[in-house]
């Protein structure tokens, strides 16, 4: 397993987070672990602002999970929710913010 990016773990790259190997090349971990705590507020129209905190990794034995928080922008349309996500990990200062699009119905 692989985790992090847009549907997962917000504030990291998409399938950044899961053990590295030697040459510090992610391969992937045993075990999955993801959650998030999300709010949602409707402000007029369409128009929605949330705020969120993520939570997981992958690994093959017992780490840390790492966390994320952020905001962002939700518009309602016919085919689904329009999500635009500010995120930036809670545990490291080294990583910036990260922008983050989905489009489309939660599935």
């Amino acid at each position: 397993y692989l985790s992090g990016g847009d549907t997962t773990i917000r504030g990291f790259a998409y399938e950044d987070l899961g053990p590295r190997n030697e040459e510090n090349v992610i391969e992937g971990g045993r075990y999955l672990q993801e959650g998030s705590v999300e709010y949602e507020q409707h402000l007029r129209g369409n128009w929605a602002l949330a705020t969120f905190f993520d939570f997981g990794n992958a690994v093959n034995e017992w780490e840390p999970l790492r966390r994320s928080a952020g905001m962002g922008l939700r518009w309602k349309t016919i085919i689904g929710m329009v999500r635009l996500d500010i995120a930036r990990p809670v545990d490291s200062s080294d990583d910036g913010l990260r922008l983050h699009l989905t489009l489309g119905p939660d599935l």
